[in-house]
């Protein structure tokens, strides 16, 4: 989950109501949100060239329950968080991570799911056979069966390479906890994915809820491997990125996440598009 600041845009309308931008100085009756379209199932694109996925659904329903008109915007990953702070949008839904590093520079909003990360490799491989002996690494809470597990994985990957999507949070966790591994960077996960069916890289790594997805593609042989990640330098919790300074706009949003978490709309989404209710409960 590109080309900088590609304009292909998409509006949805869906009322005429008024956004709140900074200051509590009333905007245009449209929500601009920013997106890079190219990490499924979070945001990507169909056949017919129209944007889909969780985000999308979660954005759509924002809007709807602002009763504002939504537009999407397409930007490039890379380019995406300075697009935000120089206001060629209002807020970023493309799941995004929330980490302590990220929240020096903007504010999110609060929580809309939770991802939690995790290794892939091609199907068949000798990596792919891997065996972990913890479910979840949080890595809050670094018990010792826990670190034990990551000992394993440092000594299983010794040499090998893993690909990453840059600009992703999962770089600086590989920084620190697998320093030994050939770290590869992809502005397109597409690519990197036809790397590992190749065999030219060993390892990816990303959301699960991506590996969930390509494991339904019979085209695609890469299977997830090894513990979930989270927590810590990983962060864990999904938010749409604002602007720092736009608390009236935070609110407004936060406003209608809590009802969707309320009435169950964003457990249902989570379920059609990730796979699991990975939705918040309050």
């Amino acid at each position: 989950m590109h080309t900088a600041m590609k304009k292909f845009t998409t509006t949805v309308v869906l009322s005429f109501g008024l956004a709140i931008g900074a200051a509590g100085a009333p905007l245009a009756d449209t929500l601009k949100i920013g997106t890079d379209g190219g990490a499924e199932p979070w945001t990507f694109t169909n056949s017919a060239g129209e944007l889909i996925g969780f985000d999308i659904d979660v954005g759509n329903e924002i809007c709807a329950r602002m009763e504002v008109d939504c537009e999407w915007i397409v930007t490039d990953w890379n380019g995406i968080f300075p697009a935000l702070d120089l206001g060629k949008f209002d807020l970023i839904m493309a799941g995004v991570s929330v980490t302590p590093d990220r929240m020096k520079s903007m504010d999110f909003t609060r929580s809309y799911a939770i991802s939690l990360v995790s290794f892939a490799a091609k199907e068949g491989s000798d990596l792919a056979g891997y065996e972990a002996s913890v479910e979840l690494v949080n890595l809050d809470d670094m018990n010792d069966a826990a670190q034990a597990e990551i000992d394993s994985l440092q000594q299983v990957f010794s040499e090998k390479s893993v690909g990453i999507q840059s600009g992703a949070n999962t770089i600086p966790f590989i920084e620190q906890y697998f320093g030994d591994l050939d770290l590869r960077e992809y502005e397109k996960l597409e690519s990197r994915d036809l790397d590992m069916q190749a065999e030219r890289l060993n390892l990816g790594m990303g959301g699960d809820s991506y590996w969930n997805k390509l494991a339904g593609k019979e085209e695609v042989d890469i299977v997830a491997i090894g513990p979930k990640f989270g927590g810590g330098i990983l962060g864990g919790e999904i938010g749409a990125p604002i602007k720092k300074g736009r608390p009236e706009l935070k609110a407004k949003v936060d406003a209608a996440l809590e009802t969707m978490v309320a009435d169950g709309t964003l457990s249902k989404l989570a379920i059609q598009w990730l796979g699991s209710d990975s939705a918040p409960k309050k």
